[in-house]
C-alpha cells in the first residue's frame, strides 16, 4: 500500500504544481458545463484549498492529499478487489482528477469504438414537455443500438460521451454489462429517462426497463420518451417513486417543480418502495440495476438485499456523491453477495460519474 500511495501522492504533486488550463477537447460539452454554478464552485473550492493547504485545518479537507491519506487503507482496500488492470488504472486517475482537478488533469476516454450511432439529429418538436436540461440544449436524436433502435431526447454531447466513456455499458474481464435482449433492467434514478430507453432499445420488446425516479416532471418526460417509441410501450415501465430501505408511499406525494433537477435528493416526504418488495409483488427476475440517485445507494441497496443475493444480478452503482462512497459501497456489495466481482470506471474528464460495477462470479 505504501509504495502506492508515494506514487500517487508523487502524479498529485506533479499535477498540482503544473498550470491550470482552460480544456477545449472535443469529447464533453465544456461550453454547458462552464456555465454551471457547480463548475465554478468546484473551481473556487480548489483554489481556496491551495491556499489554504500548507495551514491544514477543515477547510483544506474534502477530496484532497489529506483526505487520500486518511483513508488510504480503505481505498487500497477497494482498489485490491478490482478484478482487471483496466479498472484499477481508473481508479487511480479518478483519485487524481478528483483532488487536482480538470484543469490540471487530463482524464482520457475509455474506448474509441462506437456503440451508438446517431442515425438523424432534430431539435425536439412542439409536442415535447421539456426543451433544454440544466442549460443544455435537448436534441431528438434517432440512434442505432446493439440489437434495435431508438428515438431518444437527450442533453447536447451525451450520446459522445456514452460512445468515448461508455458509463452503464462497459466491458471488464470478458463481462458485458450492457442489457441483452430480453433482460430485466432496473434503472434507479431515471431523470429523463434517456439511459433508460437506450436500455429498452437494447433489451427490446420481449425484455423489460423499470425507470425509478421520484420528481413528477423526470416521471412525465420518461413517459414521453416512451410514448416515441411505440415499438417499446409494453417494455418500460415507469414508477414515479424513490427507491430505498424499505417501502413508504401511503398517501406520499413530490411537490412538482416543473424543471429538471437531475442532483434532487430524496426526502422523506416523496415515496419510497424497496426494490425487494417491488421484485416480490411482480414476480420478476432483474438481471441489471443501475443506481443514480444522489447520495442513496446505501439505503436502496439495503432495500435490494433478498434479490441481490439471490437473483444476483448485474450491478452498476455511482459511487461519487459522498467522499466515503469508493470503499462503503465496495464494502456494502460484497457484504450482500460476496461472490461478486468488482469492477471500477470513472465515466467524464471531470468529478462526477464514477461507478462501481458488479457481477456474480458463479
Amino acid at each position: 500500500m505504501e509504495a502506492w500511495l508515494d506514487g500517487l501522492t508523487e502524479r498529485v504533486d506533479f499535477y498540482i504544481r503544473g498550470t491550470s488550463r482552460s480544456r477545449r477537447d472535443k469529447n464533453f460539452d465544456w461550453h454547458w458545463f462552464l456555465k454551471l454554478p457547480a463548475a465554478h464552485l468546484l473551481d473556487a473550492r480548489r483554489l481556496l484549498k491551495s491556499w489554504l493547504r500548507p495551514l491544514g485545518g477543515k477547510w483544506a479537507r474534502g477530496i484532497s492529499m489529506a483526505w487520500l491519506r486518511e483513508n488510504a487503507r480503505a481505498l487500497w482496500e477497494t482498489r485490491q478487489v478490482l478484478a482487471d488492470d483496466l479498472s484499477r488504472r481508473l481508479f487511480d486517475d479518478a483519485l487524481i482528477l478528483k483532488i487536482v482537478g480538470y484543469r490540471r488533469f487530463y482524464f482520457q476516454p475509455e474506448e474509441f469504438s462506437t456503440i451508438f450511432t446517431v442515425q438523424e439529429d432534430r431539435p425536439p418538436d412542439e409536442s415535447s414537455p421539456l426543451r433544454t436540461y440544466i442549460g443544455a440544449p435537448l436534441r431528438d436524436l434517432s440512434i442505432a443500438v446493439p440489437g434495435g433502435s431508438v428515438r431518444v431526447i437527450v442533453p447536447s454531447g451525451l450520446i459522445d460521451g456514452l460512445n468515448a466513456y461508455r458509463q452503464y455499458f462497459v466491458h471488464r474481464s470478458g463481462v458485458n454489462f450492457s442489457p441483452a435482449p430480453s433482460e430485466v433492467v432496473f434503472d434507479c434514478g431515471a431523470c429523463i429517462g434517456d439511459v433508460g430507453i437506450l436500455f429498452a432499445g437494447m433489451v427490446g420488446p420481449s425484455g423489460q426497463v423499470h425507470m425509478f425516479d421520484p420528481m413528477p416532471t423526470h416521471a412525465q418526460f420518461c413517459q414521453y420518451q416512451v410514448s416515441q417509441n411505440p415499438h417499446l410501450e409494453n417494455c418500460v415501465h415507469i414508477v414515479p417513486m424513490a427507491v430505498g430501505a424499505r417501502s413508504d408511499f401511503e398517501g406520499k406525494t413530490t411537490a412538482d417543480t416543473g424543471h429538471i433537477n437531475p442532483s434532487a435528493r430524496a426526502t422523506p416526504e416523496m415515496p419510497f418502495v424497496a426494490i425487494d418488495d417491488y421484485v416480490e409483488r411482480l414476480g420478476i427476475k432483474v438481471d441489471y440495476i443501475k443506481m443514480d440517485i444522489e447520495g442513496g445507494e446505501l439505503s436502496a441497496l439495503d432495500g435490494a438485499a433478498k434479490t441481490i443475493a439471490t437473483q444476483k444480478p448485474r450491478l452498476a452503482i455511482s459511487a461519487y456523491h459522498r467522499d466515503d462512497d469508493l470503499w462503503t459501497i465496495r464494502e456494502k456489495l460484497l457484504a450482500l453477495n460476496p461472490n461478486y466481482q468488482l469492477h471500477f470506471g470513472h465515466h467524464t474528464p471531470i468529478q462526477w460519474e464514477s461507478v462501481i460495477y458488479a457481477v456474480d462470479k458463479g
